[in-house]
């Protein structure tokens, strides 16, 4: 019996605020790591909870109100109590996690400082971009360099968050309503960026080596011109 109720004591100082605390911490991660982390925290809460429900069987029926004195018996009917409690948290988390993990790692992609194509494909066929605006030419028409905003739908918890900006280069000038009609050879690179690094280019990266500042990673996920 004293490892029981020792075995309970444990059980009540389960942290799960710092559990959900890790989650918390996901939408800053990889997509890919994100999703990994939520199965992991998952699996952790869905082992306590057995450990839980382990222990709160082995403290009932009439043989073990038996061994316990008449002091004992309020406190452990108070402490099981509360970790049933507690048990009922940790399995509505785990559910909520396993339901959610689909719209955590989508808002993932959404965020993530370093876009690529797989992640606006998934977003693409999960509807969960706005419709594209129309490209617009940064040197003016005909040029050779274009942008284009891209909007993500809302987040899981309804926050709006930051466009991604596709830059166009092309080989030759071209108006921007023309961009659709050109051949794929035409395109000399389409990249996404996020919304932080927009206006990063070639020229800020040689002007922060003249001037010594430190340097800035500028990130440029690759598109195909199909996409």
């Amino acid at each position: 019996m004293t490892e029981r109720l020792k075995r309970l004591d444990e059980l009540l100082q389960f942290d799960l605020a710092g559990q959900q605390s890790v989650v918390s911490q996901v939408r800053q991660m990889k997509p890919e790591e994100a999703g990994k982390v939520v199965d992991d925290v998952a699996q952790y809460l869905r082992a306590q909870a057995i450990e839980m429900q382990t222990c709160l069987a082995g403290l009932q029926g009439r043989n073990v109100r038996l061994l316990l004195t008449s002091t004992q018996l309020p406190k452990v009917h108070e402490r099981t109590d509360q970790l049933k409690g507690l048990l009922n948290m940790v399995l509505g988390q785990a559910n909520a996690l396993n339901e959610g993990k689909a719209g955590i790692t989508t808002d993932c992609m959404k965020t993530y400082a370093f876009p690529a194509q797989k992640y606006l494909e998934h977003l693409c066929n999960a509807d969960e971009l706005m419709p594209p605006e129309a490209p617009v030419a940064l040197r003016g028409e005909p040029g050779k360099l274009f942008e284009m905003k891209l909007q993500p739908k809302m987040l899981v918890n309804g926050a709006m968050p930051s466009p991604m900006w596709v830059h166009i280069h092309t080989s030759r000038p071209v108006m921007a309503r023309n961009l659709e009609g050109l051949a794929d050879s035409e395109f000399t690179a389409c990249h996404v960026k996020s919304n932080e690094q927009r206006g990063y280019n070639r020229e800020r990266e040689e002007a922060d080596a003249r001037s010594g500042r430190e340097k800035v990673i500028i990130h440029r996920g690759e598109l195909t011109p199909a996409f």
